[in-house]
């Protein structure tokens, strides 16, 4: 189950290499709010997520041969198993996410600083 995971992000990876996003986008590339606000925004997005789609997904494929030596041991029985691969998965579709934006924000601070300024805008304006 990781691995299938793991292969989709290595897949998403090739894909987005082979045609990029260049236009804003709903549909296609990294599409979280912060990554729409504008097109450098956008783009850098996009060009780091290729990079952190292939990596994550090399770790999970590799993680899941890992594991599949483990059970094979009969060290766990299927239950741990499933469970395991359960919270692996959940990790490992979450931490890129939070790395992304993390360092979008780190990376485009004007803008996060207007976004706050504007949220308090609203609040004092109220």
């Amino acid at each position: 189950m990781v691995a299938l995971i793991g292969i989709a992000y290595i897949l998403n990876g090739i894909i987005s290499v082979l045609i990029p996003p260049k236009k804003i986008s709903l549909y296609y590339g990294y599409r979280t709010k912060f990554a729409r606000k504008n097109q450098e925004i956008w783009d850098y997005a996009n060009k780091k997520f290729i990079k952190v789609s292939i990596k994550y997904g090399t770790i999970l494929v590799v993680l899941e041969a890992i594991f599949i030596s483990l059970f094979k041991t009969s060290l766990f029985d299927f239950g741990e198993r499933i469970i395991a691969n359960i919270y692996i998965a959940a990790i490992m579709i979450i931490v890129p996410m939070i790395y992304m934006e993390v360092d979008l924000r780190r990376r485009f601070k004007e803008w996060q600083a207007t976004i706050i300024e504007i949220k308090n805008y609203k609040v004092d304006k109220i």
